[in-house]
């Protein structure tokens, strides 16, 4: 359930870089992933320019993905320790170089398939190939803010939906809460091989997480 709960934070990294940047400089909202029709977890979200910062709690423990100018990190409050994405997992899943969501759903040739109101919101339904784990997908476009409020993917653990609630335009937010605690220790993951550049790509083994201080 954990991996699910990182996958879908991985599944928005292209949806919070590539907010419309004609909406506002940063925008704040809660997250609820379902998979197979059962939530599974609820993410606070924050952004501002092009920095993030989700927080979610599993069976207790606090987790929170930030992403700065110094990379991208998953964060465990308790324990104090963080984990760097490698870069290579960057450029396939962070697509800051698209200035609005439709431009990224236009890149990943979705195809609008119908409209459907949502909380009283007109919204356009696009649907296209999800481009970190290859899997159709869905998307639900706020028409007058041209933003996402529902995500559907056809994910390995099952139907993903993601639904975005809650939603403020312009929140005060700090540039502290897009960066990691003076006292986390920062563990980097080994660099992922070029795609094609072996017979098999090496899984990536996560390092295991220090056993909290009592």
């Amino acid at each position: 359930m954990k991996k699910i709960l990182v996958l879908a934070h991985l599944l928005i990294l292209p949806l919070l870089l590539n907010l419309p940047s004609a909406l506002a400089v940063s925008v704040s909202f809660d997250q609820e992933v379902s998979v197979k029709g059962n939530l599974i977890a609820s993410v606070k979200v924050q952004t501002k320019d092009d920095r993030m910062r989700a927080e979610s709690e599993f069976h207790g423990m606090k987790l929170v993905l930030i992403h700065n100018d110094k990379g991208t990190f998953t964060y465990n409050v308790l324990q104090k320790q963080a984990t760097q994405l490698p870069k290579a997992v960057e450029k396939t899943n962070l697509t800051a170089q698209l200035p609005r969501y439709l431009e990224f759903l236009e890149k990943n040739h979705a195809v609008k398939t119908g409209t459907e109101k949502i909380d009283g919101r007109e919204c356009d339904i696009y649907k296209y190939t999800e481009p970190i784990i290859k899997r159709d997908a869905r998307a639900w476009i706020w028409r007058e803010k041209k933003f996402p409020l529902k995500i559907e993917v056809d994910s390995p653990g099952g139907n993903t939906v993601i639904e975005l609630k809650n939603i403020q335009f312009d929140p005060k937010v700090t540039d502290a809460d897009f960066e990691l605690p003076k006292d986390v220790k920062v563990v980097e993951l080994p660099e992922m091989p070029p795609a094609g550049s072996g017979p098999a790509a090496t899984p990536i083994k996560f390092p295991k997480p220090a056993a909290a201080k009592q």
